[in-house]
């Protein structure tokens, strides 16, 4: 059941995605196989996130199994997660807009409510709000006030901190999460990336709330490249929210290849784009599959993907994942603007702190 591909599903998640997501027999047959394979209470956490929407699905196509009453008790409890976080982003959000601070949601709680229909279908584990970067510092200092902490918090001060990440985790009292974006996508971190997905956001209602999102080519994107980075949890629900996204929207092929190119992430879509089409039978136009093939891979790319096969996590790992980034997001500095870039990562004193803290960092690594 290993994946070669870490952002792709496993046999197993491949049928619990096709149950949820396709018609007819093929939905019914590849339920079948996946509740044979494994036991409802030993599913991994990736999967359990897409129970409702497969209890969506099977009523939809009429089944009636004393299994789906287990299905029902998850699908209500992510319903009333989602609506607590629902509640604390709009909190948020109004706060933002009092001080002239746009804000717009990202991920789930723009995803569900837009392409899924209502909160119910797509779980949350956290609330994700992206603002401008020129006020993300602003931002942040008005969640603070507001009892939201956060251990990343104090790097703020460094004007480079923001060119090194694209979010920053906050948590309330309560321990809900909430990921404060300036930045839409990891791998944009320049501080002009995100005046494009701005100019095309289209207006949203969340539960009466009116504000903005990516528009419906951006949204796709987004899932794309940030199902595709690594994650502790199988990345997979990627398929379900592109599936949903491409059911319901206009895809501009054009845009969404040309941010295939200057995010440099042309390898990536190929490989998702081909899954949605070949294995959830999703309509990628031949032209635009023919178009992608084309494109230019670059080293940095390349470099990229033989990272990610890389066996194990480990420090080396991590720094050559930090490199690529850097690649991508900085200009480099002469010979040591890596390290002024590790710098500013983890807001290291010097440049010369930074190369003994890397050197620490791997010597444990092997120890281990």
């Amino acid at each position: 059941m290993a994946r070669i591909v870490p952002y792709l599903p496993d046999g197993r998640q491949a049928l619990l995605l096709k149950a949820a997501l396709l018609d007819g027999e093929v939905a019914l047959a590849s339920w079948q196989a996946w509740r044979q394979s494994v036991a409802l209470e030993d599913i991994d956490f990736a999967s359990a996130r897409l129970i409702p929407l497969l209890l969506a699905n099977l009523q939809r196509l009429g089944v009636r199994h004393p299994e789906l009453h287990r299905y029902q008790n998850v699908a209500r409890h992510t319903w009333l997660e989602n609506q607590l976080l629902a509640k604390h982003a709009m909190a948020v959000m109004r706060m933002f807009s009092n001080a002239s601070i746009a804000a717009m949601p990202l991920k789930g709680l723009a995803v569900a409510p837009l392409y899924y229909g209502n909160l119910r279908l797509r779980a949350m584990s956290d609330v994700d709000l992206l603002v401008p970067v020129a006020v993300a510092r602003k931002a942040a200092c008005l969640l603070r006030d507001y009892g939201w902490q956060s251990k990343c918090f104090n790097l703020m001060g460094r004007s480079d901190y923001f060119s090194t990440i694209h979010a920053c985790l906050f948590t309330n009292a309560g321990n809900v999460q909430l990921d404060l974006h300036w930045h839409v996508c990891f791998d944009g971190c320049r501080t002009v990336a995100d005046d494009d997905f701005w100019r095309h956001a289209s207006p949203m209602s969340l539960n009466g709330l009116e504000t903005r999102s990516l528009c419906d080519t951006d949204q796709l994107f987004h899932t794309l490249v940030h199902g595709g980075r690594a994650n502790p949890v199988a990345p997979i629900r990627w398929v379900a929210d592109s599936t949903m996204i491409m059911r319901k929207a206009a895809i501009d092929w054009e845009r969404l290849l040309s941010h295939a190119q200057s995010f440099g992430v042309v390898l990536r879509l190929r490989r998702m784009l081909g899954y949605l089409r070949d294995d959830m039978g999703l309509a990628v136009p031949e032209a635009v599959a023919a178009r992608l093939m084309a494109l230019a891979v670059t080293s940095l790319e390349r470099m990229e993907s033989r990272i990610e096969l890389l066996a194990e996590p480990n420090t080396a790992k991590s720094l050559l994942r930090r490199y690529v980034h850097y690649r991508r997001t900085w200009v480099p500095e002469g010979r040591i603007g890596f390290l002024r870039y590790l710098q500013a990562v983890h807001g290291l004193r010097s440049t010369a702190h930074t190369l003994l803290w890397g050197i620490a960092r791997i010597a444990a690594g092997r120890s281990r």
